[in-house]
């Protein structure tokens, strides 16, 4: 039987209007919502942490602020107020609110055309962003520049290509969704920033530092670098070659050696703003060369292992409370210097934890997170890294594992595990293995870089088989010709071996004698075959 809907509801609301004066009544939720509703030019109305400009304002503030402040910012109707002008704004007791409105209707930023977030989203998906700014972003960046001239005044980066070069505004007009005046208050507390840590004056010793270190290895720039990326180790690969040519620095973050009480043990602190900015302008320097030589904005690329990490490697007390709000105004400087991030080895726990978070990130943010399922990172990566970088991460994983058996592992239910090394013609891969109990998958993938920087899958030397432990010691080997597939000659390819166990779902399996030994005297290359 169906019953019909109440008939008593206008008497409830009537008998809950004593209640309308609450904030937050439950009896009539849309009473916050009208209150907060008004449209009034006698309120602030704040966009993107901003606060703008009316003619009104500015004729007043000028007779009534000192003319030091409106010597070094500018004002102009529509602009962002500086945090130095908005504070003496709010300190002042007869401030006219009137003398400020709401920008937009909505109350949000301007969103930009359809036509160019259509096109960012495709940059991103190629991870091929261009250096050079479109049609539709030439007057975005032509406005951004004029909001930001006054700024730059006598400032000795004003010259400097890495800090306010046309690509690195065009950083900021991009991070921002082409709302000029979001970026260009983005780029004055980068000034700010540079200001108050000084580091106009250690801009020459950053480029000094990236030269002598190289494409890959750290920065020392300080005595406690060292100790520093130590117990903080964001890791230098090098420079992406083969893969996309959006990519360039590759850095790699093993969440597991993360150590806090390691590094207050070691005394680091006094020094950590010190490195922390000249390695930062060192990378915006790398970042604005590559782009030049490259012809394309090139960004980061960051892998975030977390392998054997947890909840104690991302969060502490004193460190959050000492560094975690300067360090996060520091870096955000570093407008779109970040491409793609590759999140592996995952926890089987946080997987439906991030599948909830991505629900309410930022589409932007959300398009840059990749996460990298277990045992396809070797395929996921490399069209993107490339082997040489691989190769450095593989080893750097493999200098985790230092205390264990290198010829052993355990490889859990549903899980693989993988060893990569790379070759050139005419040298010859042995290995040799052997399963303990049951029985294990096994295979080798084949890839190599193209002229034309490409990474490029070919024939697998060994198809994919199941190996039991009754077989005892498997062994084989593979001889690198100079010709793959016919294809052109190559310098040198990677071999990635991978033991899978995913056919498993309650067992762990393990493997043991792994050998894998290249010797380069037994098998010439042969370009005929």
């Amino acid at each position: 039987r169906f019953y019909p809907l109440p008939t008593h509801t206008h008497r409830s609301r009537a008998r809950s209007r004593a209640d309308l004066k609450k904030p937050r009544s439950r009896a009539a939720p849309w009473r916050s919502y009208k209150s907060h509703a008004k449209s009034s030019e006698d309120q602030f109305w704040m966009i993107s942490d901003t606060f703008c400009w009316t003619s009104k304002g500015i004729e007043y503030y000028k007779q009534k602020l000192p003319k030091d402040l409106w010597a070094s910012n500018h004002a102009e109707e529509g602009m962002p107020i500086c945090n130095e002008i908005l504070v003496q704004i709010l300190a002042d007791g007869d401030t006219p609110k009137s003398m400020l409105k709401r920008k937009f209707a909505s109350g949000k930023p301007s969103s930009a055309p359809p036509k160019l977030l259509e096109i960012q989203d495709q940059w991103q998906d190629l991870l091929l962003w261009p250096a050079e700014p479109t049609a539709d972003e030439v007057p975005l960046l032509d406005e951004l520049k004029m909001a930001v001239a006054p700024s730059l005044e006598g400032l000795a980066c004003a010259d400097w290509e890495d800090v306010t070069g046309s690509i690195r505004l065009l950083r900021f007009l991009r991070g921002f969704e082409f709302h000029v005046p979001s970026a260009a208050l983005a780029f004055r507390r980068m000034l700010e920033v540079r200001r108050d840590y000084s580091m106009d004056a250690s801009h020459d010793k950053a480029i000094e530092i990236n030269a002598a270190t190289g494409p890959f290895g750290e920065l020392l720039p300080t005595d406690k670098s060292a100790d520093i990326h130590k117990h903080m180790p964001w890791m230098r690969m090098g420079v992406a070659q083969g893969g996309a040519r959006g990519i360039g620095p590759v850095h790699y973050l093993p969440l597991a050696r993360i150590s806090f009480d390691g590094f207050y043990a070691a005394d680091c602190a006094d020094n950590f703003f010190e490195h922390h900015t000249v390695c930062q302008q060192a990378g915006a320097y790398e970042l604005q060369q590559l782009s030049k030589e490259r012809g394309v904005m090139v960004k980061t690329a960051m892998i975030l292992d977390m392998q054997g990490g947890g909840m104690s490697n991302l969060r502490h007390r004193q460190f959050d409370k000492q560094f975690k709000p300067e360090q996060e105004r520091i870096d955000k400087g570093m407008a779109e210097a970040v491409g793609v991030i590759f999140m592996v080895n995952m926890p089987t726990w946080l997987q439906p934890l991030f599948n909830l978070m991505k629900r309410v990130m930022p589409a932007r943010t959300l398009a840059k997170l990749q996460h990298v399922p277990r045992g396809k990172e070797a395929q996921t990566l490399l069209p993107i890294i490339g082997p040489e970088v691989w190769q450095r991460i593989c080893a750097q994983r493999a200098e985790s594992e230092a205390d264990r058996d290198p010829s052993t592992f355990h490889i859990s239910a549903g899980r693989t595990c993988s060893r990569t090394i790379v070759a050139c013609p005419g040298q010859t891969v042995h290995w040799a293995f052997s399963v303990e109990v049951r029985d294990i998958d096994f295979e080798a993938k084949l890839y190599r870089q193209s002229e034309l920087g490409e990474t490029q899958e070919l024939a697998s030397p060994v198809e994919l088989r199941r190996v039991s432990s009754t077989e005892g010691s498997v062994d084989g080997k593979f001889c690198v010709q100079a010709n793959v597939d016919g294809a052109e000659p190559t310098t040198q390819v990677l071999l990635e071996f991978i033991w899978s166990n995913l056919h498993s779902y309650m067992r762990s399996k393990t493997v043991c004698g792994v050998t894998i030994v290249v010797d380069g005297a037994e098998c010439m290359p042969t370009p005929q075959d």
